[in-house]
């Protein structure tokens, strides 16, 4: 088996950590670390994520929030005022 087939192969399942050498300091700013991460969330069922939305648009770190999100690629819960949705259109639309 050559080296590189053979370093990898534990690997081949897991997904890749794309939060490795961030910096994690605006979430102490973060309303939603406040009010709780549940409505956060929710999505789909119930109200959406409207309730984050509002908590997000007021929050200090809603610009660090999104970055982040972007950068890492989350695709469930409201990060940065926004959906899974629309960061997976706001990343297509950058590439």
């Amino acid at each position: 088996m050559p080296l590189l087939e053979e370093a990898t192969e534990d690997f081949e399942d897991q997904e890749p950590d794309f939060t490795q050498g961030e910096d994690f300091s605006w979430q102490e700013d973060a309303l939603c670390a406040q009010v709780g991460y549940e409505p956060f969330f929710q999505g789909k069922g119930g109200q959406g994520y409207s309730d984050a939305k509002r908590v997000c648009r007021m929050c200090p770190a809603v610009q660090a929030c999104l970055s982040f999100a972007l950068r890492t690629r989350q695709d469930t819960g409201c990060w940065g005022a926004t959906s899974p949705d629309e960061r997976l259109a706001l990343r297509q639309s950058a590439a």
